[in-house]
């Protein structure tokens, strides 16, 4: 499990971000905003960066999922803004296929 806190885009506040992979690794810090996580289409559309709001708010910056799969809690990484503190489970595209 790994815990950073990560600048929205939508406000000045700065929110804590738990995201939990499956297996237990901590997620590694690279990428935009210190994550690391799968990543393919950066438009949110393949699916790949899928993951699962265990906790906290979020703003879907797509149209892909279907209503149904966000209500689940499912999100893109990719193009998901969050405003509050949250929990995401990470590594999630087969979980999503599966629904």
């Amino acid at each position: 499990m790994t815990t950073m806190k990560i600048n929205s885009p939508l406000s000045i506040k700065t929110h804590q971000v738990t995201l939990i992979k499956p297996d237990g690794e901590k997620v590694i810090l690279a990428i935009a905003n210190g994550i690391n996580l799968p990543l393919s289409c950066n438009a949110g559309i393949c699916v790949t960066c899928a993951a699962k709001l265990l906790e906290g708010t979020i703003i879907h910056d797509h149209t892909f999922l279907k209503p149904e799969e966000e209500a689940a809690g499912f999100l893109l990484t990719c193009r998901t803004f969050v405003t509050s503190d949250c929990v995401i489970l990470t590594h999630q595209e087969d979980a999503l296929l599966d629904f």
